[in-house]
């Protein structure tokens, strides 16, 4: 989970960070993720997988996002654009 945080946090203060996954086996991620981050946003891809989002705010930033998504056997974390964060979303 460090490395989790510390990603989120180079992602925050870092402009040229744009994507990076972590793959893994087990699963047990996502109930520290809801601790740390709050409520997920859900949604599912095309071949209905549920994912997992929380969206951070950059700093000096109006028009990025920081996505933090959790699928079913990764975690991405990438820099969006704030016009694509789903209307009722809460930022963290």
């Amino acid at each position: 989970m460090d490395m989790v945080l510390e990603l989120k946090k180079a992602f925050l203060t870092s402009e040229s960070l744009q994507e990076f996954k972590i793959d893994f086996v087990l699963q047990k991620i996502e109930q520290n993720l809801a601790e740390f981050f709050g409520p997920p946003f859900i949604d599912y891809d095309g071949f209905g997988q549920e994912r997992k989002k929380w969206f951070c705010q950059i700093p000096n930033s109006e028009n990025r996002v920081l996505l933090i998504s959790l699928n079913l056997y990764c975690i991405i974390f990438y820099r969006n654009w704030t016009e694509n964060v789903p209307e009722n979303v809460v930022m963290n």
